[in-house]
């Protein structure tokens, strides 16, 4: 995301959130849409069903 020239408003992120998360927190919002009971380490968490 951070290669493209436009810049970015906002990530959304469909994931189990199982895995590594990137380092920094980006300056753009995130929101992360998960399918389980993973924590993700910054943004906003919003729970699939």
């Amino acid at each position: 995301i951070n290669t493209q020239d436009t810049p970015s408003d906002v990530l959304i992120y469909f994931t189990d959130a199982k895995g590594r998360f990137p380092e920094f927190e980006p300056n753009y919002p995130v929101l992360w849409l998960i399918k389980g009971k993973e924590r993700v380490p910054w943004g906003s968490r919003i729970q699939l069903n």
